[in-house]
């Protein structure tokens, strides 16, 4: 499961495939590409499962759902959490 780092919401604005991200928790902006900027709109709605992310990025990028792009939203994911964006929790 991954959600969203800290209690206050994150602020972001998106142009032409490019986001700009604020952490109130960290004091920090971050520039991010398409794909980074999505996940982070899918888990500003909650904690959602790496399933639930590979599909409905799969369907944002128009991308086969396999294990090569698996692996890739899984880096990406994983920048996000060492940016304090985002942090994995043990289901439970």
């Amino acid at each position: 499961m991954w959600q969203m780092l800290g209690d206050e919401p994150l602020r972001f604005r998106s142009w032409d495939g490019e986001y700009i991200v604020y952490s109130p928790f960290s004091g920090s902006t971050h520039r991010l590409d398409s794909t980074a900027g999505y996940l982070i709109e899918l888990l500003t709605d909650g904690a959602k499962n790496s399933e639930n992310l590979y599909h409905a990025s799969s369907q944002f990028l128009g991308n086969v759902n396999d294990d090569r792009f698996r692996s890739s939203i899984d880096s990406v994911l994983e920048i996000l959490d060492e940016l304090g964006l985002i942090e994995k929790v043990l289901k439970g």
